[in-house]
């Protein structure tokens, strides 16, 4: 019996570890961030116009938000996400969210929900957090 415990103990240690060092999957699409992050996406915007660095300034907040934010410049993008992202991805999500039919429009939030909640042509991030803290979920999140 001991003998067992223990080799059921050794192969427990060795899928801990494996699962320890396994990367997550390439984030494809958005799907996977729904009900655990809200999104802002912001498009075509050089970084002489000062994004990263406010960006990078606001950490905390975005944190407190649990803001994921991808910053589109194909072919290049620029994010706090942690893990990989897919061949495409960025060119996905300019398609989808930055089409024709938005002209001007720079920078989408979308919610925890999944749904697009504001466009902004700049990004105003006082504004942004305003417009988060106002949001029922937000609200609730900030009361427990």
């Amino acid at each position: 019996m001991n003998k067992s415990i223990l080799l059921m103990g050794a192969v427990l240690a060795l899928l801990l570890a494996a699962g320890a060092g396994a990367s997550p999957p390439p984030l494809k699409d958005l799907s996977s961030l729904v009900s655990q992050k809200r999104v802002l996406l912001i498009s075509g915007v050089p970084a002489t116009a000062g994004y990263p660095q406010r960006l990078r300034e606001a950490r905390v907040e975005i944190a407190e938000r649990d803001l994921v934010w991808f910053r589109l410049t194909p072919p290049a993008i620029e994010t706090n996400y942690a893990g990989p992202l897919a061949p495409g991805f960025g060119e996905a999500l300019a398609q989808r969210y930055f089409g024709d039919e938005i002209p001007g429009a720079t920078v989408v939030l979308i919610g925890k929900d999944g749904t697009v909640k504001v466009r902004y042509r700049k990004l105003d991030l006082e504004g942004l957090f305003e417009r988060i803290d106002s949001m029922p979920m937000r609200r609730q999140e900030i009361r427990q």
